[in-house]
C-alpha cells in the first residue's frame, strides 16, 4: 500500500463523510464468491455524491475459491459529499 498523494489530501478535505477500513492477514481462503456493495443514503432534502475506492496487496481482484493467499493486506475508503438539491452546501 502506498502513501497518499497531495491531490488525495485535497479530495479527502472535500468530503462531508468518510469511512475507512483496512485489513491484514497471514493467510486467507474464500469458500464462496460474494459481491461487496457500498452505498450511502441520506434522509431529508439532500443529494449525496459518493465514491468508493480500495486497494489490496497479495490478493487478485477476482480470487479463486478454495485457494489460500498469504500475507495479504488492503483497505477501502468510502467518501461522500452531501449537498442540497439547489446546489448549496
Amino acid at each position: 500500500m502506498t502513501g497518499r498523494e497531495p491531490d488525495e489530501d485535497r479530495e479527502r478535505g472535500d468530503a462531508d463523510l468518510e469511512i475507512s477500513a483496512s485489513y491484514t492477514a497471514k493467510s486467507i481462503r474464500f469458500k464462496e464468491k460474494r459481491g461487496v456493495r457500498t452505498r450511502i443514503e441520506a434522509v431529508g432534502d439532500v443529494n449525496v455524491d459518493d465514491v468508493g475506492e480500495g486497494e489490496r496487496e497479495g490478493l487478485p481482484d477476482d480470487p479463486e475459491m478454495g485457494k489460500t493467499y498469504r500475507d495479504v493486506k488492503g483497505g477501502k475508503r468510502i467518501a461522500a459529499r452531501i449537498r442540497r438539491p439547489d446546489g448549496s452546501g
